[in-house]
């Protein structure tokens, strides 16, 4: 695509059909930690601009005294929690909810993803916004159609994301691109195919 956009003269979003925002947002990211250091890492992402930061977690960790520390530092930030299935149940899941609800927080995959009825249980039962983070149009429109989470994170290396993108727009659900250690130019696609949706 970039071999592509260099040889007629456009930038990528262009070649994804056009530009639809001049920012794309970015939230921080940390590991798997205590509430000290969260509570650093979350000043720092602040104190660096960030609207919003991701942690890793599972329900072992002690994650409501985390989220208050980072809370305390950086009280304007959005948390993602992403225990990547690791809350393990409805009952699980809602038991922490309740715990943290006060603050800007999601829940990122908290339950294994095989079951989107546990999902819009979990949904009705909590004020903390439900995320699923999918992998292809079909699941998407499953999530939506089941009304199973409240916000959607897209991962596809290819068209797909813009995709998944439109069937979001269409629910009202916001969504947002995911992102490994990557090189520079996957990066690059990533932030072209956000400025386009």
């Amino acid at each position: 695509l970039d071999l592509i956009g260099k040889a007629v003269g456009w930038p990528l979003y262009r070649i994804f059909g056009g530009k639809a925002q001049d920012r794309v947002l970015v939230d921080y990211w940390m590991q798997r930690m205590g509430p000290e250091d969260s509570a650093a890492t979350a000043r720092r992402a602040a104190e660096q601009g960030f609207h919003g930061i991701k942690i890793k977690c599972k329900l072992e960790d002690d994650v409501t005294q985390r989220i208050h520390a980072m809370h305390e530092a950086a009280p304007n930030l959005r948390i993602v929690l992403d225990p990547k299935e690791r809350f393990y149940s409805v009952q699980q899941a809602l038991a922490l909810a309740r715990q943290i609800e006060a603050y800007d927080i999601l829940f990122e995959d908290p339950i294994p993803k095989d079951d989107y009825e546990d999902y819009r249980r979990l949904k009705e039962g909590t004020s903390v916004l439900i995320t699923l983070h999918l992998q292809n149009p079909q699941q998407v429109i499953k999530a939506v159609n089941m009304q199973a989470v409240d916000g959607i994170n897209v991962a596809p290396s290819d068209w797909g994301f813009l995709d998944m993108a439109k069937i979001a727009e269409a629910a009202g659900l916001p969504v947002w691109q995911a992102s490994n250690v990557d090189n520079g130019p996957f990066d690059v696609f990533r932030l072209h195919a956000s400025a386009a949706a």
